[in-house]
This record gives structure tokens, C-alpha cells and sequence, in this order.
């Protein structure tokens, strides 16, 4: 009996998780990358105030997730990866999933009002954009992946107020220009469904095909691996990193690119950027790697 209601209680707690998408609260890590990249990550007190912010907006973006899997259930059920989502898949109560969003939303809100004044506007915004984007900014061809790229921009900028790091602006654009790569990534993938199936996955992917949006992964990409090598041989950044060899990291961010390419243009499968990072080898490891090569130049330079 106690074995039985144990599984239960595993299997409904799992059902949540998935719900809450917690896998995606890896996407909050950007939050830390101000203070990383300022070579400030030890300091105890303001990776203490931005771990609370991680927390904060992975609570207000599980309430976001799972308002949009209320609104889109119909539509999930005819996606063949989408419709395994708890909502879309019947597996809980829509109610309860209500009152589930609320209490995160309150909980993440509040989080964020005790954190940063700034840090809950930021948050405030961050929830109404994305709410607006579920209702209908995601109908709108390119304004989509925009304000895809727009909120981990929102994220950078909250980890640098709530550290009280300014972010450079070579870390702003970057950001930009790569979940904007990545989301150009998922309308791909999207649109080989759509080929595969004959079944419109989202009204926006109508607007788009194979030929544009190679064009534009294309054209991101030259942009990216431009901006990275001016970030790189940038006397500002020479100056604060005191290291002329971050020239050095560019192969990894090369190799990065190249294999998204790979995965989107050869292996024709996108999806998700989390389960890529998490199901490639290749690029969980060059990804570490990459990181590393950063931690060494920034943290051990004047050792």
C-alpha cells in the first residue's frame, strides 16, 4: 500500500516538474553571466543575491509556461513532440494547474520585489511581453523569434542590476544575436514538421520557409563569429581582462556554430536548445570547455 501511494506521489510529482518545464530553467543561468564574465562570480554576496534572482525568474517563467500550455492544448494535442505535455496529454487538472501558476507567480514576484526594486520591473516586463507573446505576438512572423531573443536579453540585464555589474555591451549583443540564432533554429525544425506532417504547428511558421530562414541562420552566423572575433581583439576587453590570448576561445564558438549547423542543416533536427545542449555530446563539451578557457583567462590570469 505505502510502496503504491509512493509511486503515485513519484509520478505525480514528476508530472508537475514537466509542467513547471524545470528543465528550462538552465536558460536563467544567463542571469549569471554578468557576473561571470566580471570576474566577480566569488564574491559571496552578489552571487547570493543573483542565485535568489535565478530562482525568481525560473518561478515567473514556470507560470508562464504553464499559461501557455493552457491556452495552446488544443493545438499541442496535433504536435508530435508537444503533445506529451501534461496539459495537452489530460495528465492533470487545468484548475489545478491554475492555482499551481499563482502561487508560483506570487512566489517569483515576491522574490523579486524583496531582491531588486529595478530587478521587478524588469520581471514585471519580462511576464507581460510574454504573455502578450502567447496571446498573440507569436501569430507575428520575425517579431517571434524578437522577442524570443529580447527576453534572455532581459535576463543578462537583470543579473547585471541585481549584482550590480553592468553587462558590456558585447555580452548584450551576443546574447542577442545567439538566442536569435537559436530561435531561427526552432522555426526550422518547425517547418520540417510541418513538411513531414502536413499539420501547421503555429500560424508564424505560414511566413517562413526552408530557403529564408537557411538565409538568415546564414547571415546570424557570419554576424556572430564577426562580433566574436571584435569582442576578442577589443583593447577594452584586452585592458579588463589583462590577457591579449582570448583570441584563443574563438575555435570553440566556431566549432559551436558549426555544429548547430550541422544539426539543423545535415542531421535536419532542431527542437529545443536545452535538449540539444543535454543530448549532444559534442556540444555539452565544447560548451564546458569554452567556459573554462573563459575561467582561466578571467580568474587565474593574476594568480
Amino acid at each position: 500500500m505505502i510502496l503504491v501511494l509512493t509511486k503515485d506521489l513519484i509520478n505525480h510529482l514528476m508530472v508537475i516538474l514537466r509542467l513547471c518545464r524545470v528543465d528550462h530553467y538552465i536558460k536563467n543561468l544567463f542571469i549569471l553571466t554578468p557576473l561571470y564574465f566580471s570576474g566577480e562570480l566569488f564574491e559571496f554576496q552578489k552571487l547570493k543575491w543573483a542565485l535568489l534572482g535565478l530562482i525568481s525568474f525560473s518561478l515567473v517563467g514556470s507560470t508562464i509556461y504553464i499559461f501557455n500550455d493552457i491556452k495552446d492544448a488544443e493545438a499541442d494535442r496535433l504536435h508530435p513532440v508537444k503533445k506529451s505535455r501534461p496539459i495537452a496529454a489530460q495528465e492533470i487538472n487545468i484548475s489545478w494547474a491554475l492555482s499551481l501558476s499563482f502561487f508560483l507567480l506570487l512566489g517569483g514576484l515576491s522574490l523579486a520585489y524583496y531582491i531588486n526594486k529595478t530587478f521587478f520591473f524588469l520581471i514585471i516586463t519580462y511576464l507581460l511581453m510574454n504573455i502578450a507573446y502567447t496571446i498573440f505576438l507569436k501569430r507575428l512572423p520575425l517579431i517571434d523569434i524578437f522577442i524570443i531573443s529580447i527576453g534572455f536579453v532581459l535576463r543578462v540585464i537583470s543579473g547585471g542590476v541585481i549584482s550590480q555589474v553592468k553587462p558590456s555591451h558585447w555580452l548584450i549583443i551576443m546574447v542577442f544575436l545567439l538566442s536569435l540564432f537559436l530561435a531561427l533554429g526552432k522555426r526550422r525544425d518547425d517547418l520540417i514538421l510541418l513538411k513531414k506532417s502536413n499539420q501547421k504547428i503555429r500560424e508564424s511558421v505560414e511566413t517562413y520557409n526552408l530557403r529564408f530562414v537557411d538565409a538568415c541562420l546564414t547571415m546570424i552566423c557570419g554576424i556572430i563569429i564577426v562580433c566574436y572575433l571584435m569582442y576578442c581583439i577589443s583593447s577594452q576587453v584586452i585592458n579588463q581582462f589583462h590577457s591579449e590570448y582570448l583570441y584563443g576561445t574563438f575555435i570553440f564558438v566556431l566549432a559551436g556554430v558549426m555544429r548547430y549547423l550541422q544539426i539543423f542543416l545535415v542531421k535536419q533536427r532542431g527542437g529545443s536548445p536545452v535538449k540539444i545542449l543535454f543530448k549532444d555530446p559534442f556540444t555539452l563539451i565544447n560548451l564546458t570547455i569554452w567556459l573554462l578557457s573563459f575561467y582561466i583567462i578571467i580568474y587565474t590570469s593574476n594568480l
